[in-house]
Order: C-alpha cells, then structure tokens, then sequence
C-alpha cells in the first residue's frame, strides 16, 4: 500500500515524460503506415498493402526504438557482445524491409 507515491518520487516526472513521448511516437508512426497501405492498395497491389506495410512498419519502430535507446544512453555499460547482437538484429531488420520492399516491386497486376 502506498505505491502511489512513487509516481511524486524524484525523476518521475521525466519518466513520465519518457514514457509519454514513446506513445505519441508510437501512436504517430501508424500514420505512415496507413498511408503506405493506403497507397498500395490503390496500386492494385491490395494483397500487399498491408502484409508489406506492416512488417516495413514494425521493423522501423524496433531500429527507431534502438535508436533513441542509444542516443538516451540507455545501452551505456552493456556488454559488448549484447550490443553487436543487437547491431546485428537491426542490419537483418534493415535487410527484411528491403528485401520487403523489392519483393513488392515485383508483384505484377
């Protein structure tokens, strides 16, 4: 009882700060996404609007998340080998929304 307080406790402003400005980002970068979906399914490509969409935008929120992890100092005092995985998984993230991306530039009509 009494855990309430820990949201008046020191620093929970900017965690709440923090916290709050990961949901407006997250919430903000469904736009894009509606938009991509949007736009391919008007290209005759409605199968793929949002199967390619989705996974471009969910690869992007993890290497963004990343990211502003790294630039926060949030991965300061890791160890070095969790680090070059986690640089590993962004490359192979990068390298699916690629190859996503010319996959669905083949898709003919």
């Amino acid at each position: 009882m009494g855990a309430w307080r820990n949201y008046l406790a020191p620093g929970s402003k900017r965690d709440f700060m923090i916290a709050s400005t990961m949901g407006l980002v997250h919430f903000m970068a469904q736009i894009p996404y509606g938009i991509g979906a949007y736009y391919l399914d008007r290209a005759g490509r409605a199968d793929l609007g949002t199967t390619v969409g989705w996974g471009a935008n969910i690869g992007m929120a993890l290497i963004v998340a990343a990211g502003i992890g790294f630039a926060a100092g949030e991965w300061r005092g890791v160890a070095k080998g969790t680090v070059r995985t986690l640089q590993a998984a962004i490359a192979i993230l990068i390298l699916a929304i690629i190859t996503l991306a010319y996959a669905n530039s083949l898709q003919t009509n």
